[in-house]
């Protein structure tokens, strides 16, 4: 609970930088889409949105480096709760399984890149096919005769 207020801040921080980057992507690709096609320009505008969202998560720490868990747990690269010891540093409580945590946020990820993917591909032609201006054809008037 020590640290809730610089995790607080740092899931804002990816928010709002997924919210700029996700508006900064859709601009992109509409003034890429004219060179490239709708569909090539979602995914270069896509490409750059993964990199943009990679180069924050790289600059950002990781939640174990806060200055909190650092003085009072040590220098450990996650936030999983280590054993609580008395003060004979016997273990009191096991602490939480580090393996639990990281499997159900990598299939977190995973499930979230299937369905994303899986949007995208489907509905992403279909959406071309329906935002496309339609093509008319050309009628040839008969000559009124009368």
């Amino acid at each position: 609970e020590d640290t809730i207020k610089e995790r607080g801040i740092l899931y804002l921080v990816m928010v709002a930088c997924s919210l700029i980057f996700l508006i900064v992507a859709a601009v992109v690709g509409k003034k890429l889409s004219r060179r490239f096609g709708n569909w090539n320009a979602a995914l270069i505008a896509g490409g750059a949105f993964v990199i943009a969202i990679a180069i924050v998560m790289f600059i950002l720490p990781s939640l174990g480096q806060l200055a909190y868990n650092r003085a009072n747990y040590g220098n450990f690269s996650t936030e999983t709760p280590q054993p609580l010891k008395d003060a004979s540093g016997n273990i009191v409580f096991p602490g939480f399984p580090a393996d639990v945590l990281f499997n159900f946020r990598a299939l977190s990820v995973l499930s979230q890149l299937i369905l994303w993917t899986a949007i995208g591909l489907i509905f992403a032609p279909m959406a071309e096919r329906v935002l496309a201006p339609a093509k008319t054809a050309t009628r040839v008037e008969e000559p009124v005769v009368g």
